[in-house]
C-alpha cells in the first residue's frame, strides 16, 4: 500500500490529502468547543456540532463529513 510509505506524498498524493483534510477538520471541531469560554459554552459548541454531524448523516448522506465530525467529538479532551 503506498500511503504506508516513506515517500507516500509522492506515491498517493490523493489519499494524503484526504488524510489530511480529515485531521484538519476533526481537530478544528476540537479546537473549536476547548476554546469555548466555561463549560457551557463547550457544552453549546458541543451541541451544534451535534446537530451539523445529524444533518449530515440524515438530509445529506454525507459519512466522511459526518465521521469527521464525531471524530473530533469523541477525543479524550473533549
Amino acid at each position: 500500500t503506498s500511503w504506508t510509505k516513506k515517500d507516500k506524498d509522492t506515491l498517493a498524493p490523493s489519499v494524503m490529502r484526504i488524510v489530511r483534510r480529515f485531521n484538519n477538520v476533526s481537530q478544528w471541531v476540537t479546537a473549536t468547543i476547548l476554546r469555548s469560554p466555561g463549560s457551557s459554552g463547550r457544552k453549546r459548541a458541543a451541541s451544534i456540532f451535534l446537530k451539523i454531524a445529524e444533518k449530515l448523516l440524515t438530509t445529506f448522506h454525507n459519512y466522511n463529513t459526518f465521521i469527521m465530525i464525531i471524530s473530533g467529538l469523541t477525543v479524550t479532551p473533549i
